[in-house]
């Protein structure tokens, strides 16, 4: 079984979710959180149960949805490298390029 890491936008991005949701409401951000974490804590069970990012095309960069948020992982021989997680109205060519310039 390969171990989880979280790249540092990644887990700016989880931060992110929380202080945005938790604006309105502290349970539901803290939810959110939770629910993220726990699908990727599945990873290392399932890594190819997320979809291949139907933007990029490469077998080894995949993604889970919670909600309206995209997990954005890849998939190496030693670990799984959570690259991203991002809400689905972002502008999503600006996150392909940068999980372009992390998978390279």
């Amino acid at each position: 079984m390969s171990q989880v890491k979280w790249s540092p936008s990644a887990s700016r991005d989880l931060d992110g979710i929380h202080e945005y949701i938790s604006r309105d409401s502290l349970k539901y951000a803290q939810l959110t959180v939770r629910r993220i974490i726990e699908m990727v804590d599945e990873l290392p069970i399932f890594p190819r149960a997320g979809r291949i990012v139907p933007e990029i095309q490469n077998r080894n960069i995949r993604e889970r949805i919670y909600k309206s948020y995209r997990i954005v992982y890849r998939i190496n021989i030693d670990a799984i490298e959570v690259l991203n997680i991002f809400h689905t109205s972002m502008d999503i060519f600006s996150r392909i390029e940068s999980i372009r310039k992390q998978s390279q």
